[in-house]
């Protein structure tokens, strides 16, 4: 298996929540990291499936080349994923991108922007390297107009993300210090964080052998849409994990207020996560009573409805990419950290205090 950095190749997360009832919440699971611009009804698959993919060894550079570029986007998710330490993310996810650039032709500041952010120059930069090199290559070249749709797929659903992102930040930077701009950001952000056009199309684009990569990579950025969500006010929250549990399991929006400044009605958000994790699969112990207890057993059975697509979708992907590791650390660490609440709550009648991952436990506190 090849990973990034100068020798070969190397890929959102994490989730938080807002307190309910008199008492600060247990916090909820916390996956993998997420991107930051600091640092760089789907159908589920068969499990029993097994790949067609043909074997990427040292001839398929124009696949390598997608991955990597996909992995310097998602920064320390896919640092995460493999294995690198809280201390070592940012310098390996900027060696990723780095080494991006390089085969490319232009590793230099402005394009290194460029790339982070999305631009359309680099986007196209690298897009134009893919194609030159899968054109004569034994493996990719009978491939290369599905590579071509996976990598341009992939950056629009990145772009899409990074909107939302950047919504979601400006809202919560209001919330700590600038709080006479936040109904204004609040009510911009409602689209932003509800647009998922990319990411469908990213879920249930046809890509020939190269499918199910595209909907691993598709997970891994709804996982991201509910990382966004930590921090927010609880409506912005909704808006936040719309995306996600719409087009993984069919939960719709729940009736919100006309005004997106306006706080949801109470219980609402916690009753609309409660609904998502019961339909991924895991619904929350009906022993469970207070929102203290629901609020991080509900997050958990999300988690555990994404691990058990991951897990699906990684019986379709061929080990030799590194987007196979990626998916199998987060499906598995998704599933510890499930097992780890359930039975914190079994034993002691609540959720873990926090299971100490590599993002902080406990979220800032949002305005409703």
């Amino acid at each position: 298996m090849y990973r990034s950095v100068t020798t070969g190749l190397a890929f959102c997360l994490a989730m938080g929540l807002i307190a309910c009832g008199p008492k600060p919440a247990p916090t909820p699971p916390t996956p993998p990291p997420t991107t930051t611009d600091a640092d760089a009804s789907a159908p589920t698959a068969d499990a029993g499936a097994t790949t067609t993919a043909p074997p990427t060894g040292e001839s398929a550079a124009a696949h390598k080349l997608v991955i990597l570029t996909t992995a310097c986007w998602f920064g320390g998710v896919w640092s995460d994923g493999e294995g690198d330490s809280k201390d070592t993310r940012k310098a390996t996810t900027e060696a990723r991108c780095h080494e991006v650039l390089s085969i490319a032709g232009a590793d230099d500041k402005d394009h290194m922007e460029q790339l982070r952010a999305l631009d359309q120059t680099a986007v196209d930069l690298v897009g134009s390297k893919i194609a030159a090199l899968a054109k004569d290559d034994p493996v990719d070249g009978p491939r290369k107009d599905s590579l071509d749709k996976l990598y341009k797929q992939v950056a629009a659903a990145q772009k899409e993300l990074t909107v939302a992102r950047r919504a979601a930040a400006k809202v919560k930077r209001d919330l700590a210090n600038e709080p006479d701009k936040l109904s204004a950001d609040e009510a911009g952000a409602v689209a932003p964080l509800r647009a998922t056009k990319e990411l469908e199309a990213l879920l249930n684009l046809d890509a020939g052998d190269l499918s199910p990569e595209a909907h691993a990579i598709a997970l891994l950025c709804a996982m991201d849409r509910l990382t966004i969500s930590r921090g927010l006010p609880k409506h912005l929250k909704v808006y936040a994990l719309d995306g996600a549990a719409k087009l993984l399991f069919g939960v719709p929006l729940p009736d919100m207020p006309t005004d997106a400044t306006k706080p949801v009605k109470k219980g609402l958000y916690l009753t609309y996560l409660t609904d998502i994790a019961k339909a991924a699969g895991h619904p929350v112990p009906d022993k469970a009573k207070t929102p203290k207890e629901k609020e991080p057993l509900a997050w958990a059975g999300t988690l555990e409805g994404f691990s058990d697509k991951l897990k699906a979708d990684q019986a379709k992907l061929t080990k030799e990419t590194a987007l196979y590791e990626v998916v199998e650390h987060v499906a598995r660490r998704l599933e510890s950290e499930y097992n780890s609440v359930r039975k914190s709550f079994e034993n002691k009648g609540a959720a873990p205090a926090g299971s100490g991952g590599a993002t902080p436990a406990k979220p800032p506190p949002g305005k409703k």
